[in-house]
């Protein structure tokens, strides 16, 4: 659907050599078995359009409360012996995806850490830096009657309040990456989209 830029009851026109078919989008769905996605065409207009009459799968939707592993025993009992077919649950393709798409981009977790760490030590260096260049001040601000508490309170303040700025700004610029990785660069690159939504849990922490 990203691919064609298309949204929901647009309509479009399908080529084959037989001829073409006006259809519409009804729906759509994460399709985790088909990267590039799939179109549902009725069994009696697919013979028809295709040069292929056989059909070599089939989505089958189960009632509510019937379970796949049911429903596989009961299918491949009524079954001949001599045909060989294979059930797969989207349950688990789903799984499966996920899984090679979180190895994919594991290192990203790897570099979180890295860039973690990195924010912590810069902070410390910047603590240290601050007293260090503004030696004289807080001397001056000693002699003057200032106690060291009301210093250091000072000083932490100010940390803050830089380490306040430097959160909004960077929370500003991922939520824009984010965006544009989301709505641009998947889309074109990986022919998918993917649900925006704020982790409020995960910045809360």
């Amino acid at each position: 659907m990203a691919r064609y830029n298309l949204n929901l009851y647009d309509t479009f026109e399908l080529s084959f050599k037989e001829g073409s078919l006006k259809a519409f989008v009804l729906g759509k769905y994460r399709d985790y078995g088909r990267q590039h996605g799939s179109l549902t065409v009725s069994t009696t207009e697919y013979p028809e359009l295709s040069e292929y009459g056989e059909i070599s799968h089939y989505a089958i939707d189960l009632k509510k409360g019937k379970r796949v592993q049911e429903f596989k025993a009961d299918f491949e009992s009524k079954m001949n012996a001599g045909i060989s077919f294979k059930i797969s649950d989207n349950t688990n393709i789903k799984k499966l995806s996920l899984l090679i798409f979180d190895k994919t981009f594991s290192i990203t977790y790897v570099l979180f850490l890295v860039s973690l760490f990195v924010c912590i030590f810069s902070v410390a260096c910047s603590c240290s830096s601050q007293i260090e260049s503004r030696g004289q001040e807080l001397d001056l601000m000693k002699k003057i009657g200032h106690k060291s508490n009301y210093i250091l309170k000072q000083m932490l303040s100010e940390q803050a309040f830089v380490g306040l700025v430097s959160i909004t700004c960077s929370v500003i610029v991922g939520i824009l990456i984010s965006i544009i990785l989301i709505f641009k660069v998947n889309p074109q690159t990986f022919f998918w989209t993917l649900d925006f939504e704020f982790p409020f849990k995960r910045l809360s922490c």
